[in-house]
């Protein structure tokens, strides 16, 4: 995610000499806990390398995220994921990196989530999920669905959150108050960062892109009138839930 993207990067460039690239997560079962904003790391360590015989897209059904990783083995999910599939160095490597972030999150004085990074991907895609509802005919929507107050919200919570990092950088005390604050800002960004159905309901196993619930469910052309109509419905709610998630976010780093 992009809060525990620095830290995340940070510690595999230490253990493992390598660069970790930003990929946003995908819905799958190890993320059942996003409608209640819990910020997650990471989705699977290790893949078999990149130099490996099965194709891009043969890789994806053994747990490959891209075209550079081959997978996590063809045993995978099998009876044949035994020892022997093992390398121990790579085992004791991986084990290196979670107790490295284990113990960052269980030790640091203020918990080493970056706040700003989300919302500046929220607000980076906001003129491209907008853009996606241009063509909604008039007659089909009864007033404006509030991307305006959207954007004065979300810039709102990006001055917050610039102001309470560099809290955060420089504190030497308060540092209880500031990781409460920075623990509540993202659980209320999480929800609406990542979910299309929100805290008691499960999203599909696909990707996700950001605000997902902003975003019409397929193309505004392939919709009929009334079906427009009930996008243009859900669409203004679907903003008052996003507009919800970030002035409690606001809330929260203001309130230090």
């Amino acid at each position: 995610m992009a809060e525990t993207y620095p830290l995340a990067r940070e510690i595999i460039g230490r253990q493992t000499d390598q660069q970790l690239t930003y990929r946003r997560f995908g819905r799958a079962g190890d993320q059942s806990f996003w409608g209640v904003g819990l910020s997650s790391f990471f989705m699977s360590l290790s893949e078999q390398g990149e130099a490996n015989e099965v194709s891009a897209e043969q890789a994806v059904l053994l747990g490959g995220t891209t075209a550079r990783g081959g997978g996590l083995g063809w045993w995978w999910h099998t009876t044949e994921d035994t020892m022997d599939k093992i390398d121990p160095e790579f085992l004791a490597r991986d084990a290196r990196v979670y107790v490295d972030v284990v113990g960052r999150l269980a030790t640091d004085a203020i918990v080493p989530l970056d706040v700003r990074a989300p919302l500046e991907e929220m607000r980076s895609a906001l003129a491209t999920i907008e853009s996606l509802w241009s063509d909604l005919p008039a007659e089909t929507s009864d007033d404006d669905p509030g991307f305006a107050d959207l954007r004065r919200d979300l810039d709102r919570a990006v001055t917050a959150a610039e102001t309470l990092m560099t809290r955060v950088g420089a504190a030497d005390e308060d540092a209880d108050v500031l990781s409460r604050a920075v623990l509540a800002a993202c659980k209320a960004l999480v929800p609406v960062n990542y979910t299309r159905s929100g805290m008691f309901e499960h999203d599909l196993a696909l990707a996700a892109t950001v605000m997902p619930a902003l975003r019409p469910e397929r193309p505004l052309v392939e919709m009929s009138e009334n079906e427009l109509m009930g996008a243009s419905h859900a669409l203004r709610r679907a903003i008052n839930q996003v507009r919800w998630g970030l002035r409690a976010a606001t809330t929260a780093m203001e309130s230090v």
